[in-house]
């Protein structure tokens, strides 16, 4: 995604947050009952790797069958998702016959969140609930852990668990961690950069 592109879906999501279908003043001369998806996804000039991220993996849709319909319930879809994952730190990751994973007309979701009752499943039941209905559902709890050693003694750096975290930003925090107390000084991802442009100017050279 490029930087223009991400300026703009970043205006479409604020759109979203912002939508409330009784308050008119935050439709934006959108008509939730009358405009189609496909007219808000072109109000914000969205390309089509953005649109079928927000589709099918913020909305959860499995066929774009959505886009010509009214645009209210695809928003509310999408502001569902987004709340999930700010109050109730619940995680849906979709992969389907696109990723070579599912038969065609297929998906595989994976419902995740760090169990805070003794009834984990109902924890997750606002995700469920939206991937209804569910052909074959399997339920795992695994534990967390972490080190207790920071490794700088022993000589031995353990990584943490990995928790319900979809986007793998928690586990990229954990690796530049562990290079750290490895190292004793943080990732220089600009010299990294320089290395990269140094190996790619001999090979040019040559």
């Amino acid at each position: 995604m490029g930087l223009f592109e991400k300026r703009r879906f970043r205006k479409f999501l604020v759109y979203v947050a912002n939508f409330d279908e009784n308050d008119p003043r935050t439709f934006e001369g959108v008509d939730p009952k009358k405009t189609t998806m496909r007219d808000v996804y072109k109000k914000f000039d969205l390309g089509q790797d953005v649109i079928d991220f927000t589709g099918h993996a913020l909305a959860l849709y499995r066929t774009d069958d959505y886009l010509d319909q009214p645009c209210q319930e695809t928003i509310n879809r999408i502001k569902l998702y987004s709340e999930s994952l700010a109050r109730y730190d619940i995680y849906v990751c979709m992969i389907s016959s696109a990723h070579n994973v599912a038969a065609q007309g297929k998906y595989i979701a994976i419902v995740s969140t760090t169990v805070e009752t003794g009834d984990p499943e109902r924890e997750i039941k606002p995700a469920l609930d939206l991937l209804e209905p569910i052909e074959q559902k399997f339920v795992s709890i695994s534990d967390l852990f972490a080190p207790t050693d920071l490794g700088t003694e022993s000589q031995i750096f353990i990584s943490r668990t990995y928790d319900a975290t979809t986007h793998f930003e928690t586990t990229c925090d954990d690796i530049k961690d562990i290079y750290k107390r490895m190292m004793g000084s943080e990732f220089d991802f600009e010299e990294m950069k320089r290395k990269k442009n140094d190996i790619y100017g001999e090979q040019e050279q040559q």
